[in-house]
């Protein structure tokens, strides 16, 4: 097996990533008042605390001013969260950890074989050392039509992803 490598496998197309985040995005709001907020948390296990997964909730913010230009309560656009798990230093492997989450990450048991390996179709070169899933995006409802979950996802998997 080759030296593990320090890039994630992201499970998400490149078409996705880029027809996402074009430069002439539009939106009914300025670029420039929204925020992506990211908060990490450590998952610990019920196998072995020690397993390095974390979950990640990155948080699109619309903020608002008042009349003196003053920043109040910014309005939450969207939500999304992913999970990065350490491949390399877990010692439970991948089929105990992700199982004991949610039924929806017990899904992406499918991606390792029985040793819990990732399959060599999906890691042909054995390199990966982090395996990311996008577990869901929700988007306010009066917010919906103008592609700010597929905007913040795209953002969210690059910085979680470097």
């Amino acid at each position: 097996m080759s030296t593990p490598i320090d890039t994630p496998m992201v499970i998400a197309s490149a078409l996705f990533l880029s027809s996402v985040t074009r430069p002439n995005q539009r939106f009914p709001v300025p670029l420039e008042d929204l925020v992506i907020r990211y908060t990490a948390t450590e998952v610990l296990s019920p196998v072995e605390p020690s397993d390095e997964l974390i979950q990640w909730e990155a948080t699109l913010e619309l903020q608002m001013y008042d009349e003196r230009d003053d920043i109040v309560e910014p309005v939450v656009v969207a939500t999304a969260i992913f999970y990065s798990y350490d491949l390399v230093d877990s010692s439970s492997g991948p089929h105990d950890v992700l199982d004991s989450l949610t039924a929806d990450t017990a899904t992406f048991l499918t991606l390792f074989d029985p040793e819990g390996n990732l399959l060599e179709e999906i890691d042909p070169h054995g390199g990966r050392t982090r395996l990311i899933i996008a577990d869901r995006v929700t988007v306010d409802p009066d917010m919906r039509g103008h592609r700010y979950g597929p905007f913040l996802a795209a953002h969210a998997l690059r910085r979680i992803a470097s």
